[in-house]
């Protein structure tokens, strides 16, 4: 679908916007710090979450091994993504 020329204009005319906001860099890198040593936090959390929404209680072990089922899941659907799409001929 083309668009018309007037909203051609508008897009280029915001694009041009954006350039000068950003100085010409559209993508911005925001440094992180890592959570190291909060596990037994997020666990914790976990476990209360579970409570809380489903009135079950699980176990330490149980919510680490859901993280790790979790992160693997995560991992390879990652993967998958980067890769991209299969391209079949025909």
């Amino acid at each position: 679908m083309a668009l018309r020329k007037r909203a051609k204009a508008s897009l280029e005319d915001i694009g041009e916007g954006i350039d000068d906001i950003a100085g010409g860099n559209r993508v911005v890198s925001l440094p992180l710090k890592r959570p190291y040593g909060a596990k037994a936090t997020v666990i914790k959390a976990a476990i209360a979450w579970c409570e809380t929404e489903f009135g079950q209680t699980i176990t330490v072990s149980k919510a680490t091994e859901c993280w790790k089922v979790y992160k693997t899941f995560q991992n390879r659907a990652n993967g998958e993504l980067s890769q991209g799409p299969e391209v079949t001929e025909t």
